[in-house]
């Protein structure tokens, strides 16, 4: 939700010039229809994964809907402009997390992530290698610097707000210190918003992306290291159980 937001206002500021009013209008009008073609969406879901009883009829189906989640953001956006003179962004990204909390609150939950562990693999190798594709490693190692330190002001953030969320929850010390570590890891949906900052912004978009995609890296190539460390000080991993290398 805050992507969309900050995407719609980055439209105005960077366009002939919006007025408060039209700004508010378009972020509530975006973050409306977007609910709404979410639940569109989470329904369609819940229909196919309790309707259908192979694994391989209702993965066809799942990537269906995903394709019907794109097709209802850009129809939904479109609407808003003629109809409503609104420009809202309505992102699908946004429309799939949506419709991805109705399932997980519904007894059609496990099934769906079963059929998701299955489908997951080639849908990743298609994911990486598309992104692969547009990473060109002159570009990344010019926006190297950058990236280190928006990894840096990354992990000063995860360290703030996991110790505040913590320390409300009223966790003990010990959690309250490591807790940042377990937030490290990223991959998926951070590579997804740099593609669409990278196509909504041609003239700069790409070079943006870029960092984004090396802070990516380095979080992908230690995060792993700090999620174990994370787990192992807080007693959640049996290292006496694990066969040893």
């Amino acid at each position: 939700m805050a992507f969309s937001i900050a995407l719609t206002v980055a439209n105005a500021l960077l366009g002939e010039g919006v007025s408060l009013g039209s700004l508010l209008a378009g972020v509530s009008v975006g973050l409306v229809l977007s609910l709404l073609a979410g639940a569109v969406v989470g329904g369609l879901l819940i229909q196919v994964v309790r309707r259908t009883g192979g694994v391989p009829g209702a993965a066809v189906l799942i990537v269906l809907v995903a394709v019907t989640s794109v097709w209802l953001a850009v129809v939904s956006a479109r609407w808003a402009e003629e109809q409503l003179d609104v420009h809202a962004e309505v992102e699908s990204l946004l429309v799939a997390m949506i419709a991805g909390v109705i399932v997980g609150n519904t007894s059609a939950e496990n099934r769906f992530a079963a059929i998701l562990e299955r489908l997951g693999p080639p849908v990743y190798v298609v994911f990486f290698t598309l992104t692969g594709l547009g990473l060109h490693l002159d570009a990344l190692l010019g926006a190297a610097v950058p990236a280190a330190l928006l990894w840096a002001v990354r992990g000063a953030g995860l360290w703030t707000g996991s110790r505040a969320a913590m320390t409300i929850a009223g966790e003990d010390k010990q959690v309250r210190k490591v807790a940042w570590k377990a937030f490290v890891p990223q991959a998926g949906i951070a590579l997804a918003l740099a593609a669409t900052v990278a196509e909504t912004y041609p003239k700069f978009g790409a070079t943006m992306a870029t960092v984004v995609i090396g802070t990516v890296v380095l979080n992908e190539a230690i995060g792993p290291f700090f999620l174990r460390s994370a787990l192992e000080a807080v007693g959640e991993t049996d290292s006496e159980s694990e066969p040893s290398h």
